[in-house]
């Protein structure tokens, strides 16, 4: 689990990285999958993923109480989005996809941020070991 997480970490660095550089390959690719259905399962399904694996290791983190925190805010978005129902969803992404375009490198520089903590939680940690 614990290497999953970095894994996910890394992936989360790549995508702050790519919206720093080149912001529009990840908002085009949202753009051009805002109305199926897929984007937005795969919305919630990353969320109660990700949620549910910060929630099952946080113990054996560096800082347990933030990735507690990073865990239970993620499954409720996944919960939110539940509820806002798909074309709810696709308005959300409609009304902030331009605003998100001017703001994508400080979204980069949160994701870099948030795949660093991830990386930097368990490196180090011995396995099973609670701290």
């Amino acid at each position: 689990m614990k290497f999953l997480l970095q894994i996910l970490g890394l992936v989360i660095i790549l995508i702050g990285i790519t919206l720093l550089v080149a912001p529009d390959i990840i908002i085009n690719w949202m753009e051009s999958r805002l109305e199926k259905k897929s984007l937005y399962r795969l919305a919630i399904g990353v969320r109660i993923v990700f949620g549910m694996l910060l929630l099952f290791v946080a113990s054996r983190s560096k800082f347990p109480m933030v990735l507690r925190f990073f865990g239970v805010v993620s499954i409720l978005a996944a919960i939110f989005f539940l509820f806002l129902g798909h074309q709810g969803f696709i308005e959300l992404l409609t009304t902030m996809l331009p605003k998100i375009k001017s703001f994508a490198w400080l979204s980069g520089l949160v994701g870099i941020g948030i795949g660093g903590l991830l990386l930097y939680s368990f490196w180090g940690v011995q396995k099973g070991r609670e701290i």
